[in-house]
């Protein structure tokens, strides 16, 4: 998976051509989240949402088999998955897009820090991690090692 549009579509063309397949990653870019201007929904704006279908074309012209689009609004979501020959899949930029990913640790309740708005846990395994490992240590403590 490689982060970006335009910028890194030489790069995606030059690694599809020796035979390794690429999966795109537009909107909210994890890796330089900072850099970029945060946790936002992207596309609010024309320019941006012309920048997105910009970047969506240079991966699909490069050779992505698919592309994430990560917070990007609904309606231009739904407009590139249309547009956009390789699948687009989405997380959290609503129900048109072609599939649906999350972190896992997110929808498993295992995170550190704030869960994006667009997750539902369906668990909450850091509860359960952690008091898993409360009774372990309180075990220890109590010299209460399994026999068998």
């Amino acid at each position: 998976k490689l982060e970006g549009g335009k910028d890194v579509a030489d790069d995606i063309e030059k690694l599809v051509a020796t035979g390794i397949p690429v999966l795109g990653h537009i909107g909210l870019l994890p890796q330089t989240v900072k850099a970029i201007g945060g946790y936002r929904k992207y596309g609010a704006s024309k320019e941006e949402a012309e920048d997105l279908y910009t970047d969506a074309i240079a991966l699909e012209e490069a050779g992505c088999f698919a592309i994430v689009g990560e917070m990007i609004e609904p309606k231009v979501a739904s407009e590139l998955a249309r547009q956009v020959l390789p699948p687009l899949i989405g997380i959290g930029s609503g129900e048109a897009c072609d599939g649906q990913i999350l972190v896992t640790t997110d929808l498993l309740g295992w995170s550190n820090g704030p869960v994006p708005s667009f997750v539902r846990p369906y668990a909450n395994l850091n509860q359960i991690v952690s008091k898993a490992l409360g009774e372990f240590v309180q075990e220890i403590r109590n010299r209460q090692l399994p026999t068998k």
